[in-house]
């Protein structure tokens, strides 16, 4: 029988592995470390030397405070740090780093070298690290700040080192890096220079002190207009919030093109990335992303950043979101409250189905409207001011309680995406594929998808009026058994729907009050010109509620899924070939509408093709 084994202590060298294996995972998390140090040493320039992206070295130079000797024999041992010295200061945290680990770990996997010249001192002095090994003092020669050194990373642990992945992999996690924290700090200026084994320059960048703004756009081009938003004391313990957004149509498929920084340290937020899609709902393709960052300064003692051992996560207080937050600055500034569209039924054959019943407002007002005696306020890109609510009441959900009025989704001063001619004076060139309206404009050629331009016609329609909520009794009732998250909300649930044409019978009104059963049967349901499978749409539209806790929200969620589904299944579809009579009225009704870059679903309802483009894609 084999003796169990026995508890013992690890040695300092195992335990420096162990912990490098949680702070050093890559060269680029070796890189964030020292920017982090450089940074909080309060540089204002930064230069760093990655060659073959980092997995040979990394360089990072500062003009920071600096290190005096004692200091540098201390910085790589094991939770040595100038920047906390007691339990309390843990709960007041204005640095980047704070743990003393990010040194010694990168000295047990790798060669280190540090010169730093300690401001008020006489001389720099060199350090010298790697493994187990530690160097002696040495003076050098250096004028300011200090001056880090690592090579050959894992040199000493050849299984970490054969799960790196590839060195244009690794290159992309360094300058993602980069420019992470460049962007965080746009008061700074950063250079790098990235090398080649054989030293051949294969990548350069230099940025000098400016706003968030210009740093965003030098980082992240895109041929768009960029939207400044920024709120000061938004609630208790938020001191600032700074924004900045491309218009659309500028949008990614990636969710790691919105950044989010907290004081001065780049962040996630899983719902970050969907709260600003569902603000730029309509304005950008539904499966697309807007291009952002949000740049936020908080009390240090409401949040907590020990949570994660490379600090890419934030715990907040109870309560709040920064989702939510995120979604009511921003959204306000991505509509206009339009007139209703003053569509005609003059052609029967095209306008039958714009009387398809509906439910009424997409996300209404978006924001919430802010107490009377509200005094927190955020300024736009115009330097106008607007009021904002306190957030702690509206952190749960992202999508914010509707107003009376109605505001769709419609681009404010987006010149490059609402057409500079009318549809109704198009040349009409014909039908392709009884899908496509080709059209001729002074600029060049416009086609339009037939079933988008109608749904979006049809869907406003049915935002916009008051009177579309008619209910139809069924034959034969449509059963649904309730998901479990909704049990407890099942009554109010049911008022919800019956506002929006739904009934149920007696029998499924009683077993809800009794919670005696979780299958409801509905015996009416808004009219539609086209049958809909019910039993599917109302599976999305409890998948909605489930994203969003909050039942003051849920009305105006349903109503938007309706409305689009309804507008979807009373338009001319895909296949139905329609004549030069009804291609004009429906131009024209595209006139009417406020904005048709988009239908419901985030697909674009015309393309414009200019003379130039047809020129070059002919090779003329």
């Amino acid at each position: 029988m084999s003796k169990a084994p026995q508890v013992q202590l690890l040695n300092s060298e195992i335990v420096g592995r162990i912990a490098a294996g949680e702070v050093v995972d890559r060269p680029a998390s070796v890189l964030k470390e020292l920017l982090d140090n450089a940074i909080d040493a309060g540089s204002t320039q930064i230069k760093i030397l990655l060659i073959e992206a980092g997995m040979k070295r990394i360089e990072v130079i500062d003009d920071g405070a600096g290190m005096g000797p004692e200091d540098l024999k201390l910085c790589t041992l094991r939770h040595a740090t100038s920047k906390i010295s007691s339990l309390e200061d843990l709960d007041h945290i204005h640095s980047l780093g704070f743990r003393g680990e990010a040194l010694a770990a990168t000295a047990s996997v790798a060669k280190l070298r540090i010169e730093s010249f300690q401001k008020g001192a006489s001389e720099a002095w060199a350090w010298e690290a790697f493994g187990s090994t530690k160097g002696e003092l040495t003076p050098v020669s250096l004028s300011k700040g200090t001056k880090v050194k690592i090579e050959d990373i894992f040199f000493n642990v050849p299984a970490r080192k054969k799960f790196l992945k590839s060195l244009s992999s690794e290159y992309q996690e360094c300058l993602t890096v980069l420019q992470n924290m460049a962007l965080a700090h746009p008061r700074l200026a950063f250079s790098w220079n990235f090398l080649n084994e054989s030293g051949e320059l294969k990548e350069s960048f230099e940025c000098s002190p400016e706003t968030l703004g210009e740093r965003f756009r030098n980082l992240f081009p895109h041929d768009g207009e960029l939207l400044h938003v920024q709120a000061a004391k938004i609630d208790e313990g938020v001191e600032n919030v700074n924004m900045a957004f491309y218009k659309s149509p500028v949008s990614s498929r990636f969710k790691k093109d919105i950044h989010l920084i907290v004081n001065g340290c780049p962040v996630e937020d899983a719902r970050l990335p969907y709260a600003l899609r569902e603000a730029y709902s309509g304005l950008i393709e539904s499966s697309r992303y807007p291009v952002g960052v949000i740049d936020m300064k908080v009390d240090p003692s409401i949040i907590d950043v020990n949570i994660h051992p490379q600090k890419k996560e934030v715990r907040w207080p109870k309560g709040f979101s920064v989702a939510s937050v995120a979604y009511s600055l921003l959204r306000p500034h991505l509509e206009v409250a339009p007139s209703a569209p003053q569509v005609s039924d003059q052609d029967p054959g095209l306008r039958s189905s714009f009387s398809a019943p509906s439910a009424s407002t997409l996300f209404a007002s978006t924001a919430r409207a802010p107490a009377p005696h509200s005094q927190n306020t955020a300024v736009n890109s115009s330097g106008e001011r607007f009021p904002v609510d306190n957030f702690r009441e509206s952190m749960k959900p992202f999508v914010a309680k509707p107003s009376p009025g109605v505001a769709l989704s419609v681009p404010a001063g987006r010149k490059e995406d609402i057409p500079n001619f009318k549809f109704s004076e198009l040349k009409i060139v014909g039908e392709v594929g009884a899908a496509w309206i080709v059209c001729e404009a002074p600029s060049g050629m416009i086609v339009l998808d037939q079933h988008a331009a109608h749904e979006r016609i049809n869907f406003e329609k049915i935002l916009l009026s008051k009177d579309l909520l008619r209910s139809k009794a069924l034959l034969i009732p449509v059963e649904y058994t309730l998901p479990p998250f909704a049990h407890d909300d099942a009554l109010q649930l049911v008022s919800v729907f019956e506002k929006l044409g739904f009934e149920l019978s007696d029998e499924s009104l009683k077993s809800l009050k009794e919670k005696s059963g979780d299958t409801v049967e509905f015996i009416a349901v808004p009219e539609a010109d086209r049958k809909i499978d019910w039993e599917d749409l109302l599976g999305q539209l409890f998948s909605e509620i489930r994203e969003d806790g909050n039942p003051e929200h849920w009305e105006a969620k349903i109503k938007y899924r309706i409305a689009a589904s309804l507008a979807c299944h009373g338009s001319i579809r895909r296949g139905q070939r329609i004549g030069h009579d009804q291609i004009k009225a429906l131009l024209e009704d595209m006139d009417k509408i406020q904005w048709g870059g988009l239908c419901p679903h985030g697909r674009p309802v015309w393309l414009s093709f200019t003379h130039d483009w047809i020129e070059t894609a002919f090779h003329r």
